[in-house]
Order: C-alpha cells, then sequence, then structure tokens
C-alpha cells in the first residue's frame, strides 16, 4: 500500500501529471479568452506539457507564465496572422458550399481549398510547440512549422489525430474530458513533440560546432 502512494510510483505519477493537464487547461482557457492571447496561452501550454512528457521538474504556474510572457509578442503577431487566414478560408468555404457554380470551377476551387487547409492545419500543430522553445521571426516560425510538419508526417497525422479523438470522445462519449481539454491533448501531443524538439536542438547543436 505504500508503493501505491509514493510519488515515484508510474500509477501515482501518472495521476500528478493528469492533475497537472487539469490545472494547465483551467490557465489556457482563462488565458485565451481574449481570442488574440490564445498564442501565447498555447505556446505556454507546450512549454509545460513537453516538460512533463520530459519528465523534467515544472513549476506549474512559474513556467506557464513564464513562456506566457516571453512569448506574448511573437505568439500574438501568429495569433492575428492565424486568425485571418482562418477567417479567409472560412468564407472561401461558405462560398463553394452556398453559392452555384459550374462544376469545373466548384472542383477546382474546392480542391484548393483543400490544400490550403491542410497547410494550414499542419502550421497550427508545430508553430506554437516551436515558438515555446525556439527564437525566430514569425515568418520563419510559419515555414519552420511547415517543414517540420511535413518532415515529421508520420508524427503530425498521430498528433492531428490525438486532437480529433479526444475531441470525439469528449463530445460524444464523455464529456467531463472536458476538464482535461487541451490540457491532455497538448500532453499527450508532447510525447511524440518531445522527440521532434529533441532533433531540431541536436540539429543546431551540430550546426553550431560546425561553424566555431
Amino acid at each position: 500500500m505504500k508503493n501505491l502512494f509514493n510519488p515515484d510510483n508510474p500509477i501515482m505519477n501518472f495521476i500528478g501529471k493528469l492533475l497537472d493537464c487539469f490545472f494547465l487547461n483551467i490557465l489556457w482557457v482563462i488565458t485565451s479568452i481574449p481570442i488574440i492571447t490564445a498564442g501565447a496561452a498555447t505556446t505556454a501550454l507546450y512549454y509545460c506539457t513537453i516538460k512533463l512528457a520530459k519528465d523534467e521538474p515544472m513549476a506549474l504556474f512559474t513556467d506557464y507564465f513564464h513562456s506566457f510572457k516571453l512569448n506574448f509578442i511573437p505568439a500574438t503577431k501568429l495569433t492575428v496572422i492565424l486568425l485571418i487566414i482562418g477567417g479567409v478560408l472560412g468564407t472561401d468555404a461558405y462560398i463553394f458550399l452556398h453559392i452555384k457554380m459550374p462544376v469545373l470551377l466548384w472542383c477546382i476551387g474546392m480542391g484548393l481549398l483543400a490544400l490550403f487547409t491542410i497547410f494550414y492545419t499542419i502550421v497550427l500543430l508545430y508553430v506554437f510547440v516551436l515558438l515555446s522553445h525556439f527564437d525566430n521571426s514569425v515568418k520563419n516560425m510559419i515555414c519552420n512549422a511547415f517543414v517540420v510538419g511535413i518532415r515529421f508526417i508520420f508524427c503530425t497525422i498521430i498528433i492531428a489525430s490525438i486532437h480529433f479523438i479526444v475531441f470525439f470522445i469528449t463530445i460524444k462519449l464523455f464529456f467531463p474530458l472536458l476538464f482535461l481539454g487541451m490540457g491532455f491533448i497538448a500532453f499527450l501531443s508532447s510525447y511524440f513533440l518531445k522527440n521532434i524538439i529533441f532533433y531540431i536542438e541536436e540539429s543546431q547543436n551540430k550546426r553550431g560546432r560546425v561553424n566555431e
């Protein structure tokens, strides 16, 4: 029984991480309320969940707000840009679904819209994750997010599936999962993202040693 409640016990360790996900989800929701701060909130969320996935020490509130403040300006710029692009894609989708047009034009338009939506989704999955660990310009962050998403396409599919499956289970099967929400999604995704972050860091270190 003593071993069961030992913090080093794998079961207790996992329960502790789920509790962290609960509080991280609350922080993420609260700090995302103005909408344009959602990017900074997501950056802070992944900064913490990747630490959890790596089993690194984490001071939940301190680390969250450290990342939130540190990346607030670039994350907000990215959020505004992505909201505008998302709005354009949403408007285009409405037009193609509600306005009559020649079949050929409709097929070409929908095909391009689907392609750009995939590109947009890939950037959305990675850009705030990369911002949580690397410094770069907004333009380069967007480009790098897309390149990383294509380079690690298998992980991209898994991470996108995690988002879809958790949302589906929450809405259709187990609504209380909402209380873990994005904290839980980010935590599960971080088990794959931590390897990508490690790969990028190692690549940067190798380039640094070559340039010395």
